[in-house]
């Protein structure tokens, strides 16, 4: 829902604007807490379509810092599409500027890495402590920081990145204002649900709807009708999450917790400030990258649509309004099936709406080396060859190429300095990124293999129901140190050849990193429970050191973790935040990724 707030006057005056025709822009100043907070949004240039360009808050900086005053007042400014377009520059300009005011919290889970000469299990690698020796027992070897006891405010650095979990009913990431947004309402027996496995945000929420039906609340919630149309609901972070359902007529439905009413965001500030600190945010989950049906612009996601769970994923719109409040640089995958008008869109999209200072980092679809997606079908029957045959990379790297060259065009000028274009590759076998890259015809600037540590198929068949934790982490530790530090160093080495044979830096960065400790679905495993546990074990903080610490030896510059936030469970335990206000003290990866920097800077 897009509500329309008084406008300012101060910035125009400055900038020299004035009011004409149809309402463009519009802003307010609002107080949350003690915090003087600036909301402001952009609408598109027919009056007809309320879909802001972007959404945005800059809050009062710290002394020495960007300070933004506006003056609210009772009417509504319209702009010109130039002249609002340069409103939403500066506001763009100085979100990406300014400071964070509140401390970060959460991040989610991830897709499997594959080995060439096994499709179905990754190999990987990282630990604490030499193998053989007891959880937590060994002291930290040169490799291996010690756990920092200091807790700030964490800085965003560009090193650090994260992909964001997929938008479902039973996801623990509170990402909208409106929660209806990340609901499977409704099924067809007429219910509904949100945060399935728990920890929805507590608080006392408004419900409201047209139509003449009603709507019963359970689970983790519990209704009292104010209204025809409008109940007050109060949630409390339980197992049960809340269940939904509907009785008669009932559309527009929104859920929102009374003090965010006036949130011009879409988004939870504690999704927000969970992701602070990444410089880096990729929406492969968010955009259902894998098996994407999308081909046509006219069938994406709309940012008007009832709830942002579905096979076509979130909107773009929210992907670029989300980039614009952190002041991050979006990851992005184009479908695999995408024509060239939708590529085209896509790219002007974002060109005109993404802060000024961002870069995009642009991918054409996800892994398309790996034979249990849609889009390695695709690319393999397209090519008229066989799986990893000449054709096969000859088809892909068109398909790569196409992306690049038409969001080269978009961008004109810019694209040089804005365009990143990822060649993504398997990590476990260079032999990928050998064979494709010299397709390209030098049209990309980074490689990206994944950063993912954790044991081969081999090593669980000798694993047991008696196996500990500290016995998987050695075996992580142990593959870190060689096949992963030899797998980086290989990507590193071709980087540095292609950066000789194009006379311009070329960059080694991680689509995807972190541990990769997975069940593949078979709770029966007889270490699962292990598995498990290995995931807040205090030696995977120095794991994820150590991880990092090697990739970045290699000349890796950019650390994309998979992902923010999710419950550990027997398809992975992707989550580096298991719900989202998790502690950072219970949150061991998470504070692994945030402490890295610092550590590493010393």
């Amino acid at each position: 829902m897009n509500r329309r707030i008084p406008g300012i006057l101060g910035l125009l005056s400055l900038l020299g604007f004035f009011a004409v025709a149809s309402p463009s822009l519009l802003a307010g100043v609002v107080e949350v807490g003690t915090h003087p907070v600036t909301r402001y949004s952009v609408a598109a240039d027919d009056p007809a379509v309320d879909e802001p360009i972007a959404f945005g808050e800059i809050a009062e900086a710290p002394a020495g810092g960007v300070h933004l005053e506006m003056v609210s007042t009772q009417r509504e400014l319209s702009l010109s599409r130039s002249e609002a377009k340069a409103v939403h520059h500066l506001l763009g300009h100085m979100l990406a500027m300014s400071s964070p005011t509140d401390p970060p919290q959460a991040p989610a889970s991830s897709t499997p890495d594959l080995t060439a000469a096994d499709q179905s299990q990754p190999s990987a690698e990282g630990a604490n402590g030499p193998a053989g020796s007891s959880p937590g027992e060994t002291p930290p070897t040169d490799d291996e920081p010690t756990v920092s006891q200091k807790h700030d405010k964490p800085v965003k650095k560009p090193f650090l990145g994260m992909n964001l979990a997929d938008v479902t009913y039973y996801s623990r990431a509170w990402v909208f204002t409106d929660l209806m947004l990340q609901s499977d309402a409704w099924r067809k027996d007429g219910r509904g649900h949100i945060f399935k496995t728990g920890y929805a945000p507590p608080g006392l929420y408004l419900c409201t709807w047209s139509g003449s039906g009603s709507i019963r609340f359970g689970g983790d919630a519990k209704a009292q009708p104010t209204g025809s149309n409008s109940a007050q609901v109060t949630i409390t972070s339980g197992e049960q999450g809340v269940d939904m359902r509907k009785d008669g007529n009932v559309a527009d439905v929104s859920l929102i917790r009374v003090e965010h009413e006036t949130r011009i965001s879409p988004f939870q500030p504690e999704f927000h400030s969970g992701l602070s600190a990444f410089k880096v945010i990729r929406f492969m989950d968010w955009a259902n990258t894998n098996n994407s049906g999308h081909k046509g612009w006219a069938g994406r996601t709309r940012k008007g649509r009832v709830t942002q769970v579905g096979k076509g994923g979130v909107a773009i719109e929210y992907m670029i309004a989300l980039s614009n409040e952190l002041g991050a640089d979006p990851w992005l995958c184009i479908p695999h099936k995408a024509d060239d008008d939708y590529i085209r869109r896509y790219a002007e999209l974002v060109r005109d709406r993404l802060h000024p200072d961002a870069k995009v980092y642009l991918e054409y679809s996800n892994e398309v080396w790996n034979t249990q997606f849609q889009q390695h079908d695709y690319v393999r029957q397209l090519s008229g060859g066989d799986t990893f045959s000449d054709e096969f990379f000859d088809t892909w790297a068109e398909r790569c190429r196409k992306t690049f060259s038409i969001w080269s065009e978009v961008f004109g000028d810019d694209a040089s300095h804005r365009l990143v274009r990822v060649a993504a590759v398997q990590l476990q076998n260079p032999w990928i990124a050998q064979k494709l890259l010299p397709r390209l015809n030098g049209e990309f600037d980074a490689v990206a293999p994944s950063a993912y540590f954790g044991i081969t198929r081999k090593q669980g068949k000798r694993l047991t129901h008696t196996s500990s934790a500290g016995q998987i982490l050695d075996l992580c530790e142990q593959n870190i140190r060689d096949s992963n530090r030899d797998w980086y160093n290989r990507h590193g080495q071709l980087t540095r050849e292609w950066s000789d044979k194009l006379d311009r830096p070329i960059r080694l960065v991680s689509y995807e990193a972190g541990q990769h400790l997975s069940a593949n679905g078979d709770e029966g495993l007889p270490y699962y429970d292990v598995l498990i546990q290995a995931q807040s074990h205090p030696r995977m903080y120095g794991l994820y050191l150590l991880n990092m610490r090697v990739f970045e030896q290699a000349g890796g510059d950019l650390f994309v973790a998979f992902n923010d936030v999710g419950k550990p469970g027997k398809f992975g335990s992707w989550g580096h935040l298991e719900h989202q206000t998790q502690p950072i003290e219970q949150a061991t990866k998470h504070k692994a990724l945030l402490d890295y920097p610092s550590i590493r800077d010393k």
